[in-house]
Protein backbone atom coordinates (compact mmCIF):
# COMPACT_ATOMS: atom_id res chain seq x y z
CA UNK A 1 0.00 0.00 0.00
CA UNK A 2 1.16 3.50 -0.78
CA UNK A 3 1.84 5.50 2.36
CA UNK A 4 2.86 8.78 0.73
CA UNK A 5 1.07 11.65 2.44
CA UNK A 6 -0.61 14.54 0.69
CA UNK A 7 1.99 16.89 2.22
CA UNK A 8 4.81 14.75 0.80
CA UNK A 9 3.24 14.76 -2.65
CA UNK A 10 2.92 18.54 -2.57
CA UNK A 11 6.52 18.81 -1.44
CA UNK A 12 7.67 16.56 -4.29
CA UNK A 13 5.55 18.58 -6.68
CA UNK A 14 7.22 21.77 -5.51
CA UNK A 15 10.60 20.15 -6.21
CA UNK A 16 9.47 19.31 -9.77
CA UNK A 17 8.23 22.86 -10.32
CA UNK A 18 11.42 24.28 -8.81
CA UNK A 19 13.52 22.24 -11.22
CA UNK A 20 11.47 23.56 -14.13
CA UNK A 21 11.83 27.10 -12.78
CA UNK A 22 15.60 26.58 -12.77
CA UNK A 23 15.53 25.67 -16.46
CA UNK A 24 15.52 21.89 -16.26
CA UNK A 25 13.51 20.22 -19.01
CA UNK A 26 10.72 17.75 -18.48
CA UNK A 27 12.92 15.20 -20.29
CA UNK A 28 15.66 15.83 -17.71
CA UNK A 29 13.24 15.29 -14.82
CA UNK A 30 11.80 12.13 -16.39
CA UNK A 31 15.29 10.72 -17.03
CA UNK A 32 16.44 11.63 -13.51
CA UNK A 33 13.50 9.87 -11.89
CA UNK A 34 13.60 6.91 -14.30
CA UNK A 35 17.22 6.25 -13.36
CA UNK A 36 16.09 5.87 -9.74
CA UNK A 37 13.13 3.64 -10.55
CA UNK A 38 12.91 0.13 -9.17
CA UNK A 39 10.08 -0.95 -11.44
CA UNK A 40 6.83 -0.17 -13.17
CA UNK A 41 5.07 1.08 -10.03
CA UNK A 42 7.79 3.70 -9.53
CA UNK A 43 7.53 4.81 -13.15
CA UNK A 44 3.77 5.19 -12.88
CA UNK A 45 4.10 7.16 -9.63
CA UNK A 46 6.73 9.45 -11.18
CA UNK A 47 4.59 10.03 -14.27
CA UNK A 48 1.61 10.93 -12.10
CA UNK A 49 3.80 13.15 -9.92
CA UNK A 50 5.18 15.10 -12.88
CA UNK A 51 1.78 15.42 -14.55
CA UNK A 52 0.05 16.43 -11.32
CA UNK A 53 2.79 18.87 -10.38
CA UNK A 54 2.51 20.72 -13.64
CA UNK A 55 -1.27 20.55 -13.77
CA UNK A 56 -1.90 21.79 -10.24
CA UNK A 57 1.22 23.54 -8.95
CA UNK A 58 2.97 25.08 -11.95
CA UNK A 59 0.50 25.21 -14.84
CA UNK A 60 2.74 27.69 -16.66
CA UNK A 61 4.61 24.58 -17.88
CA UNK A 62 1.52 22.92 -19.37
CA UNK A 63 2.63 23.81 -22.90
CA UNK A 64 6.01 22.17 -22.26
CA UNK A 65 4.26 19.11 -20.88
CA UNK A 66 2.06 18.79 -23.98
CA UNK A 67 5.12 19.21 -26.19
CA UNK A 68 6.92 16.47 -24.25
CA UNK A 69 3.93 14.13 -24.39
CA UNK A 70 3.74 14.64 -28.15
CA UNK A 71 7.36 13.60 -28.62
CA UNK A 72 9.18 16.90 -28.19
CA UNK A 73 11.29 18.50 -25.43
Amino acid sequence: ANTTSKADLISYGNIVCGALDQGKSIRFIVDYLSNRSTGRADNELYAALIYGSITYLCPEYTGDLHLYLNGGN
